[in-house]
């Protein structure tokens, strides 16, 4: 009897660590950006053709089947404007959504139509480029730069409304972690208390 009842809590301690252990492999680094909430993006008036519209750009979740990876969407970026990624530098995507033109909660087609509007862009400073990686067709790829402006948005001028990525190039955080220890300051002092 003691010998089935360590086999029960040995066969129970490893299914234990099994099932803690798959959730840390689920996802890859090569996840796609995370989905939006389905909502209005556009901060005052969309143009359409040179002319104002009454409608708004919504954003909602890009289908898993139609996504492109983090690494593809750096990639278009680097191909597209041939941009060259320094050592200290990284291609951050912030967003990914699929952009439509809707009037009074119907969607209106712009195909073929030159779309310009305005929308904020989170956690980014004026003066920063952003890219917007537009799919105008499917597997076709467009990549416009936007510049950042005083208030936080950017104007952004599409031909159509489709998919698209918003990517820029950031610096990445200093990593060196060393401490500098003053030890004439410190001399005599006790190390655990500093008294």
């Amino acid at each position: 009897m003691r010998k089935l009842s360590k086999l029960i809590a040995a066969v129970a301690a490893m299914a234990l660590l099994m099932a803690m252990s798959t959730s840390a492999f689920a996802a890859g680094e090569n996840t796609s950006p995370a989905d939006p909430a389905p909502g209005k993006v556009s901060q005052g008036t969309v143009t359409i053709n040179g002319s104002s519209a009454s409608g708004d750009i919504i954003g909602t979740a890009i289908p898993p089947q139609t996504q492109i990876s983090k690494t593809e969407a750096e990639n278009l970026v680097k191909e597209k404007i041939g941009v060259t990624v320094k050592a200290n530098e990284e291609i951050v995507i912030l967003d990914a959504m699929n952009l439509t033109y809707q009037e009074n909660g119907s969607v209106v087609s712009v195909t073929g139509s030159t779309v310009k509007f305005t929308m904020a862009v989170p956690g980014v400073k004026a003066g920063t480029t952003v890219y917007v990686l537009h799919e105008k067709s499917p597997g076709v790829w467009e990549v416009v730069p936007c510049e950042v402006k005083a208030d936080g948005t950017i104007e952004v001028t599409l031909d159509g409304l489709s998919p698209v990525y918003l990517a820029m190039i950031k610096q990445q955080a200093n990593t060196d972690t060393s401490v500098v220890v003053d030890v004439a300051a410190n001399k005599g002092k006790s190390p655990k208390t500093g008294f």
